[in-house]
């Protein structure tokens, strides 16, 4: 199995989510990152949100009262600053498309104002637009089945 959520981080307020599929039997999850991190939520679930302060190994082991099993492990290193400019409300505007998220690799777009999109998101990821006053999908937006979208209308708190 595999761990979903960006391998490229920013130090977002909110943190960054990640999942794998849930595991049939599993009672214990245990996520560990070897970078400076603050774990915000899920440390015993399937997906777990966590604030990642610098780059490292986001590890997971999945286990029951019978069976450990081998570590799930994803390397996530830190963005610069074209990229986190798209995830900390850095812009006032965002417009999000397949090359955008091709090139960027991240799966978090925040903007003061206003998120479009024609994008085609891909199945098993995870998705997460937040704009302060309201998010566009065209006509051509899609979602593919097993894909976690959300959509958050509330202002950043820029310092």
């Amino acid at each position: 199995d595999s761990i979903y959520g960006p391998d490229k981080a920013c130090p977002v307020s909110g943190g960054s989510f990640y999942q794998i599929n849930p595991v049939a039997n599993a009672t214990s999850y245990q996520w560990t990152f070897t970078g400076s991190h603050k774990m915000i939520d899920g440390q015993d679930s399937h997906q777990v949100t966590i604030d990642v302060e610098s780059s490292g190994e986001l590890s997971l082991v999945v286990s029951n009262d019978c069976f450990i099993g081998d570590p799930i492990v994803m390397t996530v290193t830190m963005g610069g600053d074209e990229l986190c400019s798209l995830a900390d409300c850095g812009r006032e505007d965002s417009y999000v498309d397949n090359e955008l998220i091709e090139s960027t690799n991240i799966q978090e777009y925040r903007a003061q104002s206003t998120i479009t999109s024609n994008a085609k998101l891909e199945i098993r990821n995870y998705y997460h637009f937040r704009a302060g006053e309201e998010v566009g999908l065209y006509p051509d937006f899609e979602v593919e089945s097993g894909t976690l979208f959300e959509v958050e209308i509330n202002p950043c708190n820029k310092n």
